[in-house]
Formats: structure tokens, sequence, C-alpha cells
């Protein structure tokens, strides 16, 4: 019997002592093993917090705090698709969990890392029905805007981000909604007056916003391609000196040797009021077609990189990625050179392209439409 007895307590020892040794169930309560997950998250260790997950799912299966050690592991998942099914275990499973916004703004926010467009305009849009009071309501409402521009349906995402200006007192998302009205303008009426006017109210009125330095970028684009050189180089040299630590101080970088060789001088590059009254409501060289104009026959899309000082340099770079992004052309305009690649169906396969060449080859470059009739081929975005 004394025996008996001796056996069964060091076997509770043993049992204890493998909970002990863990430190996600040192504790005594379901609580304190969720606060033990939690500190292993904040620390990066995503394998440790699967180890901690499993234990905590057979000693406590009936804890009210299942659905958040579920949302800690969908969060800390590394792989996007594996992500995505755990945000959908808690949101499948537990319909009256407190934090589904919160779930459902991160599954969101891994459809856009994925750039699956159509299931983030779809997922977005049924959280704006279903969380109107959410705190992450404005959250919903520029994924929504972003997957309707990369599906073309500028209208609509124009809608959207203008209810966001009109509604939200959020400063960065403010700036977020007017950048992407700016990407909608240039796509639909080019460096037009509203585009110019959009940039200009970002830049002076959100210059400590996050996208500040894009808004620069962007209006130092448009004064390059217009071959205003003074104002592009005092744009980018702007983004230098107030944002080095910025991915757009990057692009300046590689764009300011073909700027600087024109000799420019530094003068103030914002658009004054004489000079948008100046610019045509619709540019000539829009991206895409106008409003309601119908889409043509015969549209592709490719990714134009440069410019190049020279063929030989355009050479070398249609050599480099020529075999993974085949069709590759080289066009020579007036005083540069163009590299085009991939000739794609969707602007959705011709961003994939673009992600690819800036990850695999450090090229930054930007999505063209290319239009052809039976004579000739038009070229919209450089």
């Amino acid at each position: 019997m004394a025996n008996g007895l001796r056996r069964t307590a060091a076997a509770c020892i043993v049992v204890t002592a493998v909970f002990a040794g863990s430190p996600g169930i040192s504790g005594n309560s379901d609580r304190s093993a969720l606060t033990s997950m939690e500190h292993l998250a904040g620390r990066g260790d995503s394998a440790g917090v699967r180890r901690e997950a499993r234990l905590f799912f057979r000693k406590f299966p009936k804890s009210k705090f299942v659905p958040d050690v579920r949302l800690l592991l969908a969060e800390t998942e590394i792989n996007p698709d594996k992500s995505l099914r755990l945000y959908r275990v808690v949101l499948d499973n537990y319909r009256y969990y407190e934090k589904r916004d919160y779930a459902h703004y991160k599954l969101c926010s891994v459809l856009y890392l994925l750039s699956r467009w159509n299931d983030l305009r779809k997922e977005s849009h049924e959280c704006l029905r279903d969380y109107p009071r959410s705190p992450h309501r404005g959250d919903f409402m520029l994924y929504n805007a972003r997957a309707l521009i990369f599906l073309e349906k500028f209208d609509e995402a124009r809608d959207i981000c203008i209810t966001i200006t009109t509604s939200s007192h959020d400063y960065e998302k403010l700036s977020q909604a007017l950048l992407l009205l700016a990407y909608i303008n240039r796509n639909t009426t080019g460096y037009s007056r509203s585009y110019l006017i959009t940039l200009r109210d970002l830049i002076v009125g959100f210059r400590e916003s996050q996208v500040a330095p894009a808004a620069i970028y962007l209006l130092g684009r448009c004064y390059e391609d217009k071959r205003d050189y003074n104002r592009a180089y005092s744009a980018f040299l702007d983004i230098q000196t107030k944002y080095p630590r910025s991915p757009e101080a990057v692009y300046v970088q590689n764009r300011l040797p073909g700027i600087t060789r024109h000799n420019p001088v530094p003068v103030d590059y914002m658009p004054t009021d004489s000079a948008i009254r100046s610019s045509d409501r619709i540019d000539i060289r829009p991206e895409t077609e106008p409003r309601n104009s119908g889409k043509p026959k015969g549209v592709v899309y490719s990714v134009s990189l440069g410019p190049m000082r020279n063929k030989h340099e355009a050479s070398e770079i249609a050599g480099l990625i020529r075999r993974d992004f085949a069709p590759i052309r080289v066009i020579h305009l007036r005083d540069h050179y163009l590299v085009y690649a991939g000739r794609v169906a969707s602007q959705q396969k011709a961003i994939s392209i673009k992600i690819r060449l800036a990850e695999e080859f450090g090229l930054n470059g930007r999505v063209v439409r290319i239009v052809s009739d039976s004579n000739k081929t038009y070229i919209y975005g450089d």
C-alpha cells in the first residue's frame, strides 16, 4: 500500500515537473500561461509560442482564453498562407469573440501582403458592414480602396478615399487616403491639375506623416518626366535631407545621377497656384484612359525600367533579366533609354513582375499600359 502511494506520488511529481519546466505553463492559471506566451511572441519566438500553445490546449481545453491563444498563433506564424488559415480558425469558430474585428484586420493585412486583391476587396467590404464601430474601420476602408485600385475600379476607390478625408480625424489615415487619391488621379488623368493639387496638399499638410516622402518622390518624378530637372533635383534632395531612412531615399539615390548630368540648381519645388492653373485638366499621357472612355482592345501591361544614359547600360540590364522576364524591349527616347520587362494581360500580373524585379535584382520600375491598334502602339505611363 505504502509502495503504491509512493509510486503515485512520484508520478504526480513527474507530471508537475513537465509543466513546471515549461516557461509558458509555469503558473497555475490559464491567464498566466497566456501571459507567458505573449512574452514569447514579443521576443519573436514563434516556435516557443507553438510549443506552449499545445500544452495550453491540453491543460486548459475549456479556457475562455483559447481564442486568444489561437489568435497569437496566427500572429506569430511566419508563413502567410498558414497565417491566413489560422486567422480563419479564429473567425469561423468564435462568433462572439471580442477581438474578431482585430483578427479580421490582421487577415486583411496578410491578404494585402499576398496581393490577393479580390479576396481583400471582399473581406474589407464585409468588415465595413460587420464592424461599424471598430477602431480599425479606417484601416478596412484603406484596404478596400487599395484593392479597388489594383482591380482598376478607380471610381469606387476614389469614393472610399474621399469618405476617409471627410470623416476621419486620424493624421496617418488621412495622409494615406490622400496618397491613394493622388495615385488614382495619376492613373486616370495623368499629371493633371487634380494630381498636383493632391500632392501639394499632402506635402504641405502632412509633412510629418509616414507617406510624406512618397508624396515628394511622386512630385519629383512628375518634374523629371517633364524634364524640369531643377525642381526634380530639389525634391529628391529634400527626401535625402529630411527622410534619409525612407525607402524613397534609396530610390532617389538611383535616380539622381541621371538628373545631375543636366547641371540642376536648387529651387523651390512646391507647385504654385499659377503653375497648377497652367496644367491641363487631363494630361495627354495618363497611365490609363480617362473615366468612361471604355477599355480599348489590344491592351497589355509591362514594367518600365530606367531611364538609362546610354544603349550599353540598357542592354546590360536587358541581358540580366531577359531569361526571367521575357519579352524584353529596349526603347530609345530623345536623350535616354528605357527597358520594358514582360508583356502580361493584367495590371496585377505586372505588379508581380515589378515586385520580383525589386526583390531579386534591385531594379525599381513602374507599371505601364501598352495599347495597340492596327497601325500604332501607345505606351501610357512614361
